[in-house]
């Protein structure tokens, strides 16, 4: 399974900083996009979103695809693309990923 060389936490800090939650304490946000076997993202689909909070979405979207680097997804020992889904929860006012 891909994974981005970003640690979660650091993710989750770097969403905190890029994305201002304007009072929201909860939301939730899925997208998927294809990890190819050099490890780059693309095809980026929103698959959940709030239209209340869409700002939230497109922010979330923008710093995937501006700052995440992806290590790529193997099996039988060789690089793969793989379809990652991810999710984005706000609970609290902080930010947890899934990925999927």
């Amino acid at each position: 399974m891909p994974k981005p060389e970003t640690e979660k936490s650091s993710l989750e800090k770097l969403l905190k900083k890029h994305i201002f939650l304007k009072g929201i304490s909860s939301d939730r946000v899925v997208f998927q996009t294809l990890i190819n076997c050099k490890g780059e993202a693309s095809d980026y689909q929103l698959l959940a979103c709030n239209l209340e909070t869409a700002f939230i979405c497109k922010e979330v979207l923008e710093v995937f695809q501006e700052n995440i680097e992806w290590t790529p997804g193997v099996q039988r020992g060789k690089p793969v693309d793989v379809l990652m889904k991810v999710e984005v929860n706000v609970e609290e006012g902080r930010f947890k990923v899934k990925y999927f």
